[in-house]
């Protein structure tokens, strides 16, 4: 019985995954001839018909190959290691992280317990919790809603799910003020609107259980010039070798928010700009569809000056990541404050966003493609389960 039930189950994952699969190749095959030109795409096909062969030995298929495409149009790089959407989320990522440590990793109520001591990294300002449906201050103690409610003094916040944030998804702005009358606090939040003003108990209604209230980050200038209503982000993906165990930034991007949006989110608008080692930028941003832009928020992307904060940022992504020992492909968020200070926001371990990272910077993995491609080809896939 036992193994029958195996079986079921065993099919049913491989199904779910070959329709996942077949979207992800419908998905850029849309995306190729809504927002790109056709004949520059018929002169892209013969250029990228070879291919890194483990990709092959992975499942790699002919029509794969619309993903090369699409690096190769966006990017002006021509290579056989780009890796498509469809192999890394089903072949690669379940093979270097383990998945079903993903839910506690991405946790941002336990960020102030696992990453707060850590030198060189610093955390938003945490003033209130909800784990699990109950509330709790910034140290963990458990409080009721009226003390969560005195702990917003007038000033602005920002609230999001704990478990769950991947897309900007539900992330608000609370604008909290002391009501003089009464001495309650009334808030202002975009989840309704500028319009809208109501008690933490409304808001926190909507949310539920498993939510965090953060002081607003006042971010630096140089990031502020980009676009004012968002805190625009810097993304990096570390690697943890599977040679050494080291933990290397392999890639890094900037993230420009579309004016009048909250979050820095390409599902908002937003795009992204390739970053060196150096801190040089790419001349060009590009939104999610892979469509290039030499301007946006009236700002001339070529003029941009090198980004001064590259180091801290990867010194801030080292440190973190060499402090997770079950996820090798890790996506990090940082901004960078007032200050100057590169401040942790979060950490992605499954269905890390990768198509940002080449269309700006050529191939997903650098000089460790090999090395992690023989690796995966050498893996079984045990944890398609968890998908």
């Amino acid at each position: 019985m036992q193994a029958i039930r195996l079986l079921i189950i065993g099919l049913f994952v491989g199904l779910l995954r070959a329709i996942s699969i077949r979207n992800y190749r419908t998905r850029v095959k849309q995306w190729l001839t809504q927002y790109h030109d056709k004949r520059a795409l018929r002169g892209l096909h013969a250029a990228n018909g070879h291919v890194n062969a483990r990709l092959r030995q992975l499942g790699y298929r002919k029509k794969d190959i619309r993903w090369n495409l699409l690096y190769s149009l966006v990017s002006r790089r021509q290579s056989a290691d780009f890796i498509p959407e469809s192999l890394y989320y089903f072949q690669i990522e379940p093979r270097l992280n383990t998945l079903p440590m993903r839910l506690a990793y991405g946790d941002k109520n336990m960020y102030d317990r696992w990453y707060a001591g850590i030198p060189g990294v610093r955390l938003p300002v945490t003033v209130l919790r909800n784990i699990n449906g109950f509330l709790y201050d910034r140290k963990y103690e458990l409080i009721g809603m009226q003390a969560a409610e005195d702990l917003l003094g007038d000033g602005k916040y920002i609230i999001k799910p704990s478990l769950d944030s991947g897309g900007g998804k539900n992330v608000h702005i609370l604008e909290a003020a002391r009501e003089r009358a009464n001495a309650g606090t009334a808030v202002r939040s975009t989840l309704w609107g500028a319009d809208r003003v109501g008690r933490l108990e409304d808001i926190a209604r909507h949310y539920g259980k498993d939510y965090i209230v953060q002081e607003y980050i006042q971010q630096h200038k140089y990031f502020a010039r980009l676009c004012p209503t968002s805190v625009n982000t810097m993304r990096v993906m570390t690697y943890r070798s599977v040679g050494d165990d080291q933990v290397h930034v392999i890639q890094r991007i900037m993230k420009i928010g579309r004016v009048g949006r909250v979050t820095d989110n390409e599902w908002t608008g937003s795009v992204t700009v390739g970053i060196s080692e150096t801190g040089t930028l790419n001349r060009y941003a590009v939104n999610k569809f892979g469509v290039r832009h030499t301007e946006f928020n009236g700002l001339d992307i070529a003029s941009l000056p090198a980004n001064p904060f590259v180091s801290a940022v990867d010194r801030a992504a080292r440190a973190i990541a060499s402090q997770v020992y079950y996820s090798r492909l890790v996506g990090m968020d940082f901004a960078v404050d007032e200050d100057g200070a590169a401040v942790f926001i979060e950490m992605n371990h499954s269905y890390n966003g990768i198509n940002f990272f080449q269309y700006n910077n050529g191939p997903l993995f650098q000089n460790y493609t090999d090395e992690i491609l023989e690796y995966c080809a050498r893996q079984r896939r045990d944890h398609y389960v968890y998908y």
